[in-house]
């Protein structure tokens, strides 16, 4: 049962779920949530779970709500913070992967066991990394760089990076040209195996790194395909390997 006080409109007349008295809760706490129950007693009587200290076996009980987020490992603040074992040992829990471990209480006190393990420890750092379109640096977690992330600072240079390869960047009479003379003094043959099949001319500096040289000729040099995808894999240009691969 719940309704607004006639004489009060700013306090909200509620049931408690657990006791069924009657209580008043101001309108601005029940719109939070507040008003299911009347006392603290009565919260952690509905719906509680029956524990056992960690500490000292003392049994206790704790609300539902508090138990699931974690609560109920200890019967008081008290047995909380004296959780040493009689070898001088601390029971802790892995700020990465959660697991609980001991470490000696005075390297506790020094600020020691926050990780289980070195590898728990190495995980949970950054690592720098600069960005293959930009140059930008910028910082990841250890564990998204292992997953192979960490070549671009952001959705938008990876996207620039991959346009950068794009063949319909190539179109025009100008960059045409280009070509033809970058064959012709190669004599038709790749700079890097000397194949004659499949031949694509290459960027020396990149495209992404100074846009005036696209039809300059003295920075393409002739290849195939296949050695065309090796020179871009060399500078982890993924966006450019996947154009390539997908030719071959």
């Amino acid at each position: 049962m719940v309704h607004t006080i006639e004489e009060n409109p700013y306090r909200i007349q509620c049931e408690c779920n657990n006791c069924g008295d009657v209580f008043t809760v101001p309108k601005s706490q029940y719109e939070k949530g507040v008003g299911k129950y009347c006392s603290v007693e009565c919260r952690s009587e509905d719906g509680s779970i029956e524990c056992e200290c960690n500490y000292c076996g003392t049994e206790f009980s704790v609300a539902k709500s508090q138990y699931d987020g974690g609560s109920g490992k200890y019967c008081s603040n008290q047995c909380q913070y004296k959780q040493w074992t009689e070898d001088g040992t601390v029971k802790t829990e892995c700020n990465y992967c959660g697991d609980e471990f001991v470490v000696e209480q005075s390297q506790y006190e020094r600020g020691v066991g926050k990780y289980c393990s070195m590898e728990c420890y190495s995980e949970s750092g950054t690592v720098e990394c600069e960005c293959n379109y930009c140059g930008d640096k910028f910082t990841i977690w250890k564990y998204d760089y292992k997953q192979g992330l960490g070549k671009y600072c952001s959705n938008k240079c990876q996207g620039l990076d991959s346009r950068s390869s794009n063949p319909d960047m190539r179109k025009g009479v100008e960059y045409r040209e280009f070509r033809r003379s970058v064959l012709e003094r190669d004599n038709y043959e790749c700079v890097d195996c000397g194949a004659s099949d499949n031949l694509h001319v290459h960027h020396v500096i990149p495209i992404k790194k100074d846009d005036k040289k696209i039809t300059d000729v003295d920075n393409g040099v002739t290849v195939c395909v296949s050695c065309h995808t090796d020179r871009h894999r060399e500078r982890d240009d993924d966006g450019a390997v996947r154009l390539l691969e997908s030719t071959i």
